[in-house]
């Protein structure tokens, strides 16, 4: 099973999937391809946001990058 590229609640949800596995820097590159692709998605943010606290890029974490 493949995941489409382009489709952001797939990458997003990959992306949860990947936190709860401890793969936090996979979880970061998956949600912001997410937030590329739809900039608006707050479960994106959030996961982004996760991502980078786990990773101790606090300071990353607080600013809207994408």
């Amino acid at each position: 099973l493949a995941l489409k590229p382009d489709f952001a609640p797939a990458l997003s949800n990959r992306a949860n999937v990947l936190l709860d596995l401890k793969r936090p820097g996979d979880a970061l590159a998956s949600s912001e391809r997410a937030l590329q692709l739809n900039p608006q998605d707050v479960g994106s943010w959030n996961n982004r946001g996760i991502a980078l606290q786990v990773l101790r890029r606090d300071r990353e974490a607080l600013v809207a990058t994408v």
